[in-house]
């Protein structure tokens, strides 16, 4: 299996894929269903990473069965939350739903309070993008809590960010920029230019819907350099032409 990763991480697909099977063959001589789940979810990840979600997907299912006959109740947490990527994807909510919970549930049963944490996030992000932003406020709530008691910043700062976003989708602007400014914060200190990019756009456009034009002109500048940094030019580009834009914004009348 080491081999395997190895040559993954090298890019060399066909090397890993040689390895990920040599090593399914031997497990299963020697009858080691959790070294066999192992090896399929191995080449699941393998499967995703290069676009092939249908092979990924077929590969979870073989490493669930496995996992469940073996009682591995942390792999069958991992591939179950495999599942509802793979199924969120694929824009089928229920079905995400339906692994994320379970998912949920095993996590939870072992004391897993990463994989807690994520998988909330995850069924956050389902609600979000359904319009049910209470539900999902709660879900990032408890996922915040978590992050907080494994001490994990970057788990924290999207937690954050997220609530930031069902704070402003509410009108709540000045909650907004409170998550905002504290997600970008965290993401600083752990050095994600990508996110302390995204955190500071949803800052402007949180400051420009107030009314606040200087704030705004400033955090969608800032964004932009940051963009840049990330190798985001066209995102980059997009903040820039909102930060040029600004005359045009009318505020909201409530913050």
């Amino acid at each position: 299996m080491g081999i395997g990763r190895i040559e993954a991480r090298s890019g060399r697909e066909e090397d890993a894929k040689a390895a990920y099977r040599e090593a399914l063959t031997s497990f299963e001589l020697a009858k080691n269903l959790s070294g066999q789940a192992s090896a399929w979810a191995s080449l699941s990840d393998l499967h995703r990473r290069h676009g092939r979600a249908d092979a990924a997907h077929e590969a979870d299912e073989k490493a669930l069965a496995l996992y469940q006959k073996a009682d591995d109740r942390l792999g069958q947490a991992t591939t179950l939350y495999g599942i509802g990527e793979f199924a969120t994807e694929q824009r089928r909510d229920d079905e995400a739903r339906i692994a994320y919970r379970s998912a949920l549930s095993l996590f939870s049963l072992i004391g897993e309070r990463s994989g807690q944490a994520n998988t909330l996030i995850r069924l956050g992000e389902i609600e979000r993008s359904n319009g049910n932003d209470e539900k999902a406020g709660v879900y990032f709530r408890n996922a915040l809590a978590l992050f907080e008691q494994i001490d994990s910043r970057r788990g924290k700062a999207g937690s954050l960010h997220a609530l930031g976003t069902i704070e402003a989708r509410s009108g709540r602007e000045a909650e907004a920029r409170s998550a905002f400014r504290e997600a970008l914060t965290l993401f600083e200190q752990s050095g994600d230019r990508l996110w302390q990019a995204i955190a500071l756009n949803d800052l402007g456009a949180s400051e420009a819907r107030s009314g606040h034009k200087s704030e705004a002109r400033a955090a969608f500048l800032a964004a932009a350099m940051r963009f840049d940094e990330a190798g985001k030019k066209d995102r980059a580009d997009a903040a820039r032409k909102s930060a040029a834009g600004l005359e045009q914004i009318t505020p909201r009348r409530r913050r």
